[in-house]
Order: structure tokens, then C-alpha cells, then sequence
């Protein structure tokens, strides 16, 4: 929480923001799970995942989404 407040307090850009949001998570999803001294319940670790997964679709979606703005248009002029 306290490295979040800080990237939060350094305003970083908003998706890297969420990027390193959702990486922090899943890093303390992953040391709950080496120091507990029971097994987690598998649907624990997985919501571990679920920031993750979610930024990087939402990411992926963005890139496909501006893909079709870069793409040039089709020449009307053959050589």
C-alpha cells in the first residue's frame, strides 16, 4: 500500500499506474502464500491474478484499437 501511495503521490501516467498496481498485487498475492504457514485455497491465488489479467487486456485492447488509426490507407497511385 505504501509503495502504491507513493507512485500515487509521484502522479505517475495512469497506465502505468495500473501496471505496476497489478504487480504489486500479485507479488504480495505470491509472498502471502510462501508465508502462510496453511495452503491457500486456489481461488485466492488466483485473484492474485485477476488485476493482472485485467490490465492486460484492457492494454492489448488499446493496441488493437489504435492499430487501425496508424495503418495508412491504400494508395490510389500504382507504379
Amino acid at each position: 500500500m505504501i509503495i502504491t501511495a507513493v507512485f500515487y503521490y509521484l502522479r505517475c501516467p495512469r497506465t502505468d499506474f495500473a501496471v505496476m498496481f497489478a504487480a504489486l498485487w500479485l507479488i504480495s498475492d505470491i509472498a502471502i502464500a510462501f508465508i502462510s504457514p496453511k495452503e491457500l485455497p486456489h481461488f485466492l491465488m488466483a485473484l492474485g491474478f485477476v488485476p493482472a489479467v485485467l490490465i492486460g487486456i484492457v492494454l492489448h485492447w488499446q493496441r488493437f484499437q489504435r492499430r487501425h488509426e496508424r495503418l495508412p490507407l491504400p494508395s490510389a497511385k500504382r507504379g
